[in-house]
């Protein structure tokens, strides 16, 4: 344990009192403390651990009060950082929310320097103060508000948890990957403004907004093959629905592009499509095949 002051006043009868329930049952106390214990009592010869007999033995103790606060600094970050997320790249960043910040939890700039234990945030360790914050900042309250902690499923918060802390929410894209992704986007606003060119004043369930949903599904699609995904029933709002017919379902131009058409027929079959047709741009359930590059034993490319 990285040494720092030793514990005194109300901080010490918590320090005892954490003890005292470790003698009693070790589960009651948190893992950190539970090693902390172990170690010390093995090399204090098995006698009873006190503030007092810490300090002979030069050990150094962290401040449990502050310890309690790093954790319940993170925590709050988890449930609320999303407050004050910049999620509007057209405005400054919203002010800093008043019960997220470090005064709140009792820190000073004098704590920034001291080192406190993670437990299950970044697979535990320990961390100075001002790299736990920057670091949660970032993860919780950066460019992408997070809002998770209400999940009744623990396995599934773990599982986004683990993901989103180790990296601090900011994944890491090669030179390929960023190309595709651009690639994709580029693609599925091309094709919004043709529409709007061609058809206009037509009803075409615009992407504005959700452009990003396209290189989302992309991705998704290209990774089923790896986990043994077969067939995806996809039901979607109105908003993007014909930018995901064209670029990820499939759905050939000519024959959305005939359902605009003012002579389009009702309840008719096209023979191209062989699927039954409705008045109105808005078709009804249809299916579409596309088959991964990753599925095909092919390399993933660039563009297609």
């Amino acid at each position: 344990m990285i040494p720092t002051s030793l514990s005194t006043g109300t901080s010490a009868e918590v320090f005892e009192t954490l003890y005292e329930q470790w003698l009693a049952n070790p589960d009651l106390v948190d893992a950190t403390w539970q090693a902390f214990f172990q170690g010390f009592t093995l090399g204090h010869g098995g006698g009873a651990l006190t503030t007092s007999n810490a300090k002979a033995a030069g050990v150094n103790v962290l401040d449990s009060r502050k310890q309690v606060m790093a954790i319940r600094y993170i925590n709050a970050h988890r449930s609320h950082g999303h407050l004050q997320a910049h999620l509007d790249p057209l405005n400054p960043p919203p002010p800093r929310h008043p019960k997220l910040s470090l005064e709140s939890f009792e820190f000073t700039d004098a704590d920034l320097d001291t080192s406190y234990t993670l437990t299950r945030y970044k697979g535990g360790g320990q961390m100075k103060l001002r790299d736990i914050a920057s670091s949660i900042e970032k993860t919780f309250s950066g460019t992408i508000g997070v809002e998770y902690m209400h999940m009744g499923d623990m396995e599934a918060r773990d599982w986004l948890q683990a993901r989103m802390e180790s990296c601090n929410n900011q994944p890491s894209f090669n030179l390929d990957q960023k190309r595709r992704i651009l690639r994709r986007i580029h693609k599925a606003e091309l094709f919004e403004k043709f529409l709007h060119t061609k058809f206009v004043g037509q009803k075409r369930f615009a992407l504005e907004g959700g452009e990003t949903m396209i290189a989302a599904f992309d991705a998704l699609l290209e990774k089923c093959p790896e986990v043994g995904v077969e067939e995806i029933v996809l039901g979607m709002a109105h908003r993007g629905r014909l930018s995901v017919l064209s670029n990820i379902m499939r759905k050939p131009f000519d024959v959305l592009f005939d359902q605009f058409s003012e002579n389009y027929i009702p309840d008719a079959v096209s023979p191209r499509d062989r699927q039954p047709r409705g008045r109105g741009q808005s078709p009804g359930p249809s299916t579409h095949s596309r088959r991964p590059r990753a599925a095909q034993g092919l390399p993933v490319p660039h563009s297609r």
